[in-house]
């Protein structure tokens, strides 16, 4: 059994929090992304969309 250094339980640690972070950051993107076609869909739809 090996024992683990200090240095070795921050590295992963911040590796671990650096792969969190960049999902993250892919995850914010994408509703971003989501968002911008959303407004540009509804865009294209027919003005007024309800007639009285």
């Amino acid at each position: 059994m090996t024992t683990r250094t200090p240095a070795q339980d921050l590295e992963e640690s911040a590796e671990r929090a650096k792969s969190l972070a960049e999902g993250q950051d892919l995850s914010l993107r994408a509703s971003q992304l989501h968002r911008m076609q959303s407004a540009a869909q509804s865009s294209l739809l027919p003005f007024p969309l309800f007639r009285n």
